[in-house]
């Protein structure tokens, strides 16, 4: 605790000597002012309050490279990820120490803006301890973000090699490669002594993954396109690339073929049954998890019965649509039929990729062109749309959002037109919708001058929330005008809402997974593959999926909410506005955001 101590006292000298004012304590008495003076304080303590916050997260970020390299901070590209547990506990005293200074400073000193975003940072800081309590629940090894392939994703997708001192961090990193797998061993250990072993479906996956990297021998292809395309000389090339070389096969490629043989060991030990009730304090942890997730109190059974209501609902909407198209039989023989008809899906050719490009552009021109009728108008980066033939390797999925990056013009649309079977035509608009605008591009464009660890705050439910009520939106202003556009923004919705009862059946009444695949194929448009798939990332990550169903449901109803209390003085494009203004925010706070603006109009 002494380190905490100081470290705090550090923090806030730092900050009182680069504004030359003391700290705002609650202590303090304030001599009288005037309202010019007064106001004046306030915008000084607020911009001094702000740059703290900043180098608050910078200082959380330098801990952990990955981080800063998706901030586009990283100055040292030579580091991996530390996941030592010492490590781990040094991070949590930072985290005490700076809330313990945030929770020194006066608000009332403070204007609005500055008193919401340090209540988020402080909310985000308690969270964290909280989060360290239960460090040793999250399965470090899982096939959606596991540890074992996170340092090559990164170092894949976010090191750039410009100068010769890029190609020697590279190489620097394949030589990291064996302390951090050799930690993430000791991770994995520790949890499994504590009788917290991933599923035993995990490790076929994450052994093929190793075996992967090795095989392909993706990083030293990556190194040698990035040393290509660089400004350092041939020459000097050759030499990076015989010390790249060197450094996969003495360090890298024996890392992970150790860290196989670990995983095999450590597989005789996997746990068959799903579900986090079966983790020590397993009850305990999920109903974290859920809140953590939809920044909701909601219990498990509260979500199972919203869940259901929502299936059932989205599904007499499909029906409606299914008698409204002329189609007979049931509601599983329309799915069927949405998922083999070929009229639904482009030819697997150059011609069909350029079909698909061509008709999401179009997408994205219309509804451009309606944008005014609810929203005001919008100072938005601009957005390239980009098709790719590449596997998963780079794409999170086959249509993904990208906001622009330091240095870069544009934010990207990415289309992964590998297969095009996996690409619907009639899910096109309900995703792009999702992604780009209104979705995420325009959500994010908002949050431009938002603080840093504002634009990079990960609250999934207002997130996905928005990309889910940007797919139903255009529905009140006529867009979906093709009655399968709007079977597509339904079959996805569906998906969603069927994630509420998989999700709390199988992490709180002990589903089985087969007992979770079987109700998606039943009540949804999955085939088994897909269904076994969202079954195993539901097992995985509790509660994650969980919220964009409860972020939308938030948004709709606030805004019917809003309606109803305002009447004719009701706009929707200040509604959205007042919504998206303030960046990213836990339901509660964005519905008392919502409160205030409504008490504004018409005081209650």
């Amino acid at each position: 605790m002494v380190i905490v101590y100081a470290i705090a006292a550090a923090f806030l000298l730092l900050i009182t000597a680069c504004t030359g004012d003391q700290p705002s304590a609650k202590l303090n008495k304030p001599a009288r002012l005037s309202e010019e003076e007064k106001s004046q304080k306030i915008h000084q303590f607020s911009a001094r309050t702000n740059r703290l916050l900043d180098s608050f997260y910078i200082a959380q970020n330098e801990r952990q490279p990955s981080q800063l390299a998706k901030l586009g901070l990283e100055n040292d590209q030579t580091r991996l990820d530390n996941l030592s547990d010492s490590h781990a506990k040094l991070s949590l005293q930072l985290t005490q120490a700076q809330l313990l200074s945030l929770k020194a400073i006066d608000q009332t000193t403070l204007n609005a803006q500055t008193q919401l975003n340090l209540g988020l940072f402080i909310r985000e800081l308690e969270n964290t301890i909280t989060d360290f309590k239960w460090r040793f629940h999250p399965y470090l090894i899982n096939p959606v973000n596991g540890l074992h392939r996170a340092a090559v994703d990164m170092i894949i997708n976010r090191h750039a090699i410009r100068t010769g001192r890029d190609a020697k961090a590279y190489i620097q990193r394949l030589n990291a490669i064996p302390l951090y797998l050799e930690q993430l061993s000791i991770a994995l250990t520790t949890r499994a002594d504590k009788g917290i072993v991933a599923p035993a479906f995990v490790f076929p996956k994450a052994l093929a993954t190793c075996k992967n990297i090795i095989d392909s021998q993706v990083l030293l292809l990556d190194f040698k396109e990035k040393l290509k395309n660089s400004g350092i000389e041939r020459s000097v090339q050759a030499a990076f690339m015989l010390d790249a070389n060197s450094a996969f096969h003495q360090q890298t490629k024996p890392a992970y073929q150790k860290f196989m043989r670990y995983l095999q060991h450590l597989s005789t030990r996997a746990e068959e049954r799903p579900g986090v009730l079966n983790l020590p304090e397993g009850k305990a942890y999920y109903q974290y998890r859920l809140s953590r997730s939809s920044t909701t109190q909601l219990k498990p059974d509260e979500i199972y019965a919203i869940g259901e209501k929502e299936v059932a609902r989205l599904q007499n909407e499909l029906k409606k649509v299914q008698a409204q198209l002329g189609f007979s039989g049931n509601l599983h023989n329309f799915f069927e039929f949405l998922q083999t008809d070929t009229r639904f899906f482009f030819a697997n050719t150059e011609a069909g990729r350029q079909q698909y490009l061509y008709d999401t552009q179009r997408t994205i021109r219309n509804v451009s062109a309606k944008l005014n009728e609810l929203f005001y108008p919008q100072d938005l980066t601009h957005l390239a749309v980009e098709s790719s033939l590449h596997t998963q390797r780079y794409l999170a999925g086959d249509i993904f959002y990208q906001r622009a990056e330091e240095g870069q013009q544009d934010a990207r649309l990415f289309l992964n037109l590998r297969e095009m079977q996996n690409l619907p035509t009639y899910h096109m608009a309900a995703r792009v919708y999702h992604e780009a605008i209104p979705g995420h591009h325009l959500q994010l464009s908002k949050n431009q001058d938002q603080l840093m660890f504002r634009q990079a705050s990960q609250i999934d439910v207002y997130t996905e929330g928005w990309g889910l009520y940007a797919e139903w939106l255009p529905t009140t202003i006529g867009l979906y005008q093709d009655p399968y556009d709007n079977v597509g923004r339904l079959s996805l919705a569906l998906s969603r809402a069927a994630r509420l009862v998989v999700d709390t059946g199988l992490h709180s009444q002990h589903w089985s997974r087969e007992q979770a695949t079987l109700y998606l194929t039943q009540n949804t448009p999955h085939s088994h593959l897909e269904a076994t798939h969202i079954v195993e990332q539901v097992i995985v990550q509790p509660a994650q999926t969980t919220a964009q169903t409860l972020g939308f449901m938030k948004f709709k109803a606030l805004q019917t909410a809003a309606r109803a209390h305002l009447g004719s003085a009701f706009d929707i494009r200040e509604f959205h506005e007042v919504i998206l203004g303030q960046g990213a925010l836990p339901l509660d706070t964005l519905e008392q955001q919502v409160a205030t603006w409504i008490k504004q109009l018409k005081p209650l």
